[in-house]
């Protein structure tokens, strides 16, 4: 009767680790698939082994090509260093009218600053001067970890304040 109880607790034992381990490897797949920027795992990583090219297009409903340039052929980068040392890039377009409207277009998840022409265009032409950030570890900016919000919302107070 012992050496029953004493297998089933070696199976269960076992059982335990062998999902512990599942667990371990599937979040670490995940964590690096979502929040690291240069991983083997990750998005762009994936997307490149996949299709066999970089995937750098990010298309928005109505952001034609002409559009998407706009941004870049107007612009001026600007850069911002954070409190951890961080460089930050930035497309500015400062408006012809001089007036103090002034607008920032965030990009999503694994995009750029410059996928954001067709918002930061159509901004403009309504008088205000715009500001496209690369968030951390996206574009031109530094960092390797996708804060996905969270760190980015000081990065934005600090835009506001550069």
């Amino acid at each position: 009767m012992k050496k029953k109880s004493n297998k089933a607790l070696k199976i269960l034992i076992s059982l335990f680790l062998v999902f512990s381990l599942v667990l371990t490897l599937a979040g670490n797949f995940v964590f690096s698939f979502a929040l690291l920027r240069k991983s083997v795992f990750s998005r762009d990583c994936i997307s490149t082994l996949l299709s066999g090219k970089k995937s750098d297009t990010a298309v928005y409903s109505g952001a034609e090509e002409v559009k998407k340039t706009w941004l870049e052929l107007n612009s001026q980068g600007i850069y911002m260093n954070t409190d951890g040392g961080l460089s930050l890039h930035g497309l500015f377009v400062k408006n012809k009218n001089d007036s103090h409207r002034y607008a920032i277009v965030c990009h999503g998840y694994s995009s750029k600053a410059v996928h954001m022409s067709y918002f930061a265009k159509m901004l403009y032409d309504r008088g205000f001067s715009v500001l496209a950030p690369d968030a951390r570890a996206h574009g031109e900016s530094d960092g390797n970890i996708r804060g996905m919000g969270y760190l980015e919302k000081r990065d934005i107070i600090s835009w506001i304040h550069h």
